[in-house]
């Protein structure tokens, strides 16, 4: 998974399945650009045992958005903020900022990230 991520990946998830017959085993998606494919492809064949995989096109749809950094007692924090249709805008603090503030100070992550949500007034 951290291998995909870093080699350019925009998501990457898994999840337990039974496959053919009956075989436990794992579910792999990787979510990517078409031009990163065969990269990723190889590292799943490199690092898995697989010998095959399923490509499926699709396509995506995004929300305009802006990201910010807000001071919070605990530290700056990146925020998003994106624009729903009709203009409504909706924050959201950026995960890696409350693990990294998790980490830190043992707090747990609702904690943190409750009191970024609400001090950074988002």
């Amino acid at each position: 998974m951290k291998l995909l991520l870093e080699a350019g990946a925009r998501d990457v998830h898994y999840f337990p399945v039974f496959m053919k017959k009956n075989r436990p085993g794992y579910q792999l998606n990787v979510v990517c650009k078409e031009e990163k494919k065969d990269e990723l492809l190889n590292i799943i064949f490199g690092q898995t045992t697989t010998i095959g995989v399923r490509i499926i096109r699709s396509e995506r749809a995004v929300l305009p958005r802006e990201i910010r950094r807000v001071a919070t007692s605990f530290g700056e924090v990146r925020v998003k903020t994106v624009t729903l249709p009709g203009g409504e805008k909706r924050s959201y603090p950026e995960y890696d900022d409350l693990e990294q503030i998790c980490r830190q100070s043992g707090k747990p992550f609702p904690e943190v990230f409750n009191a970024v949500f609400s001090h950074a007034n988002i």
